[in-house]
């Protein structure tokens, strides 16, 4: 399992948002996955080559309960993540550690739901 950093800019929500359409549960077809391949420049500068994603929101939001889906893909799921850490900015120059955690192996099936992540006041 890969180690991924959520590089965030501006990472404070205060209303609800859903990564998934529909129900909560995650397909298993790869077609419906996002994998990450390569390791490359994080832009935070404090951490190493990594698998990233960045979301800039555009605007400061408060952030609570947060929700992970990982790898899904039946007979693949060694692919997923397992620690992450989760970085924010107000700027895009100045990060912040907002969390750390290790997520579950997913089961590779289609009742896969997914599993709480931090909870980030």
């Amino acid at each position: 399992m890969k180690n991924i950093i959520i590089t965030t800019c501006l990472l404070f929500w205060s209303n609800i948002f859903y990564a998934q359409c529909g129900s909560k549960a995650h397909t298993n077809n790869k077609n419906g996955a996002w994998l990450s391949c390569e390791k490359s420049v994080n832009p935070n500068p404090g951490r190493a080559d990594s698998h990233w994603v960045l979301y800039n929101l555009g605007y400061v939001y408060s952030i609570g309960a947060t929700r992970f889906w990982n790898y899904n893909v039946s007979g693949k799921t060694e692919k997923g993540m397992k620690n992450i850490a989760m970085d924010y900015s107000e700027n895009g120059t100045t990060w912040h550690e907002a969390a750390t955690f290790q997520s579950n192996q997913a089961p590779g099936n289609n009742n896969y739901t997914g599993e709480d992540g931090p909870y980030l006041n």
